[in-house]
């Protein structure tokens, strides 16, 4: 991906459409990556890049409330666990 989809794409980020065109007929860029990658299929992987994407998004966060969010919200689940 390149700088400007880096900051389309990232969460916070909202620009209007045509600013995002007008800005790539400046820096030449015609090119926008929108696949994305699959869901992990282990835990300890789900784990590595929540941790990853926390850090990245909120730097100055307490490890106590990061474990918290990475304990509650990214538990592998599987569907029939989820119907029990």
């Amino acid at each position: 991906m390149s700088k400007i989809s880096d900051h389309v794409h990232r969460i916070g980020y909202h620009f209007r459409e045509y600013i995002v065109d007008e800005a790539r007929a400046v820096v030449g860029e015609t090119k926008v990556s929108t696949a994305s990658e699959p869901i992990p299929k282990s835990q300890e992987e789900i784990n590595n890049q929540a941790d990853a994407a926390l850090r990245d998004l909120f730097p100055r966060i307490p490890n106590t409330d990061r474990q918290m969010i990475l304990d509650h919200a990214f538990k592998l689940v599987r569907f029939l666990d989820f119907l029990k």
